[in-house]
Parts: structure tokens; sequence; C-alpha cells
């Protein structure tokens, strides 16, 4: 049985740049925006189409004027995906973590309440024998004088 040939044909290289800013600069690519136009049957719309289109050419016409290049609207999409990928964790992690150390305090507060009463009944029992033990010897002693 014969193994099957492995070809060694030649891949183009995709340039790799593995710091941060490289991995940026490659990944980076702002589309420039054509200038908006007016549709040529605006006059045929339905008001409320007609009103739709005008809001629209003059949402374009802004984000035009803002960044024609597409730097911004490159900026922005970066900056919400950061975003993005710190809130997903943020909102698994925190209320796990908040869950977590509300479970530690609690469990704090009941063994420091086990140990403050494993404090107090080795004081407190020697206290009561002393306590007995005293009451025991003034009835006696009172006993033995009225006789």
């Amino acid at each position: 049985m014969k193994k099957p040939e492995i070809s060694n044909s030649k891949i183009p290289a995709v340039p790799v740049d593995h710091s941060i800013t490289g991995g940026l600069r490659l990944r980076w690519n702002p589309g420039k925006l054509e200038n908006p136009e007016v549709p040529e049957d605006l006059e045929l719309l339905t008001p409320l189409a007609r009103g739709s289109e005008v809001i629209r050419y003059n949402v374009l016409r802004a984000k035009h004027w803002i960044s024609p290049a597409g730097s911004l609207r490159e900026w922005l999409r970066w900056n919400l995906a950061i975003g993005a990928a710190m809130l997903i964790p943020a909102f698994i992690v925190v209320p796990v973590t908040t869950y977590l150390l509300a479970q530690f305090v609690t469990w704090t507060a009941l063994l420091v309440q086990i140990v403050k009463n494993l404090l107090i009944f080795p004081i407190l029992a020697p206290v009561l024998l002393a306590l007995a033990s005293g009451i025991i010897l003034f009835t006696r002693t009172v006993t033995t004088e009225r006789r």
C-alpha cells in the first residue's frame, strides 16, 4: 500500500506581526465613504417614505462630513469591539464574584460566632462554677451561724 504524497507547493506568505500595534495596523482598514446622493424618485415617494429618505440622506451626509476617509468609523468600530470584549466577561464574572464574596462574608461571620461561643464557654464555665460554689458556701455559713 502506497502512502499518499504530500505536495510541497508554496503558499503565499501572509505578513505576520506579533506586536500589538503591528497586529492592529494589519487589521486597520477604514473604508472611504462615497458622497451621499438624493434619490431621483424622491418626489414620487409617499410622505412617510420621503421623510425617511430625507433623514437617511442627512445621517449619511453627517457621517460623510465627520469622517470621509472612514478613520473615525474604524476607530469607533475597534473601540466598540474592545468594549464588548471587556463587558461580556464582566457581565459573567462580576455577578459570580459578588455572590462568592457575599458567601465568604456570611461564612466568615458564622465562623467568628462559633469562635466567640467556643471562647466564652471555657471562660464562663469556671466563672459559673466559682459563683455556684460561692453561693453554696454562703448559704452554709448563713445556716450554720443560726444554729
